[in-house]
């Protein structure tokens, strides 16, 4: 990871927008990790990225696609990892 990404906390509306050419969208906000990745076929996936506390190394797990699951489903899912 070369740095924090700077900005508003993720909105559906920002979700909706992304394209398979842009950046992964990064949550700044209270669902800090919490990322949306456009894969090549534009299908979009939730995923959550953290430091795993066994090895410490950075980890990322897929919760699932936006089609699947809202937003706040995957931050409830987050809320119950803690």
């Amino acid at each position: 990871m070369t740095g924090k990404q700077a900005g508003k906390p993720l909105s559906s509306k920002a979700i909706e927008t992304i394209k398979p050419t842009d950046k992964n969208k990064v949550d700044t906000g209270e669902d800090s990790g919490l990322r949306v990745v456009c894969g090549a076929t534009d299908t979009k996936t939730f995923s959550y990225r953290y430091t795993s506390p066994a090895n410490n190394t950075l980890s990322q797990l897929k919760i699932g696609s936006i089609t699947q699951i809202t937003r706040a489903m995957a931050w409830m899912w987050l809320q119950q990892l803690e």
